[in-house]
């Protein structure tokens, strides 16, 4: 849950999914706060291939 209650007004969120850096880790997340005025990019999809269930399924270790 991320509540809004730690947030300041003009912050956003930032989420980073990238790949894994270690042995059997395919994905890690990172997130922060960027303070207000900071230069955020907009998200940008990347297509790997596969399915969205085949992705899950390997995200997953599966």
């Amino acid at each position: 849950m991320i509540s809004p209650k730690f947030m300041r007004s003009g912050e956003t969120l930032v989420l980073e999914f990238r790949l894994g850096n270690a042995p059997g880790v395919g994905w890690s997340l990172g997130t922060y706060l960027a303070k207000p005025g900071s230069a955020v990019r907009p998200c940008t999809l990347v297509d790997e291939g596969g399915t969205d269930a085949e992705q899950a399924g390997e995200m997953a270790g599966r």
